[in-house]
């Protein structure tokens, strides 16, 4: 079981893919980049794949839309592969498919009700915020994964919530992969610096 964050300890998050040199390691450095613009030292962000080569590095057009996002640490980073310590360790993880939850949970099942896409994650956080009817959000980034999970059936209920894999796709793969990620974690971010 995760040990729940204290005001002085960072709130980890964990984001999932297959590869780790696509989706995650740029939602990875995003957050990590949001995170400490909106609350320095609140949050550690890290990444891992469901099925890594360690001979392969985020692709060309990773590195340029990193650049594009003034993020640092991508070019020729080696992948990380998924570990049960790490998911023992996050109060949040964040995948880009239903199945890499499915990996997620068969590597370690007591991380499920902590465990979303990234889709689901920002509609179930939505309707949290619609369901408070103006009562005050607990403090607490630990409280939203909570409710977010109370509400997943509501959210899974005729989605799609999964982000395409746009490795070896082509530049408009990977910018279509841009215009739906980005938004989705800006969205995250607010909400959980919010919590803080």
């Amino acid at each position: 079981m995760t040990t729940p964050p204290t005001p002085t300890s960072p709130f980890r998050i964990l984001v999932v893919c297959t590869g780790n040199i696509c989706r995650s390691v740029i939602a990875e450095h995003y957050l990590r980049h949001r995170m400490e613009a909106l609350d320095p030292g609140g949050f550690e962000i890290a990444s891992a794949g469901t099925g890594i080569n360690p001979f392969l590095t985020p692709p060309a057009d990773i590195v340029d839309l990193a650049a594009a996002h003034r993020l640092e640490g991508i070019d020729g980073r080696v992948p990380r592969p998924l570990e049960r310590e790490a998911l023992r360790r996050s109060d949040l993880v964040l995948t880009a498919t239903h199945e890499h939850i499915r990996q997620v949970l068969a590597e370690y099942p007591a991380a499920l009700r902590r465990s979303f896409t990234i889709r689901e994650f920002v509609l179930g956080a939505s309707l949290a915020d619609e369901e408070e009817d103006g009562a005050a959000a607990q403090r607490d980034p630990a409280a939203l994964v909570r409710e977010v999970g109370a509400l997943r059936s509501r959210v899974r209920l005729n989605q799609a919530l999964d982000i395409a894999d746009p490795f070896g796709l082509g530049p408009e793969a990977y910018a279509s992969m841009e215009r739906e990620l980005v938004p989705l974690l800006d969205q995250i971010a607010d909400r959980l610096a919010r919590r803080r």
